[in-house]
């Protein structure tokens, strides 16, 4: 019985929230905090909307939740970029729709996840935060 609640109490603190995707509810754990963590595999680089001058970085953060198949169901940007760059926020999100990752696993099953990913554009181009 112990080891039952035991195992039960580390499968809730890995789950972070429920969410409801066409009407089914899907356990979303934290990325991190799983046995075998989802990683990405296909990486779609955002369009650079605006010049970015010497001397400047342009970063946007973005949440994302990865299904058990490893596409991306939802991304939501959680650090946008201001002012003349927020185009920039835009093209994150048509990008990232596009990555695809090998599913993250929690007790051998695949699982939805959730996951940060942050774009950085200098002049230079762009590059990923890992």
């Amino acid at each position: 019985m112990k080891r039952v609640v035991m195992v039960f109490s580390i499968l809730l603190s890995a789950c972070q929230s429920i969410e409801k995707e066409g009407g089914a509810q899907h356990h979303i754990f934290e990325n991190a905090k799983i046995d075998k963590p989802a990683t990405n595999i296909v990486r779609i680089y955002a369009k650079i909307p605006v010049k970015v001058p010497d001397n400047v970085e342009v970063r946007v953060g973005v949440s994302v939740v990865v299904d058990p198949k490893g596409e991306v169901v939802k991304a939501e940007i959680i650090k946008p970029a201001k002012g003349r760059y927020k185009g920039f926020n835009r093209e994150v999100i048509t990008a990232i729709y596009k990555w695809k990752y090998r599913p993250g696993e929690h007790l051998t099953d695949t699982t939805y996840v959730r996951l940060t990913e942050t774009f950085i554009w200098t002049n230079k181009g762009v590059s990923f935060l890992k």
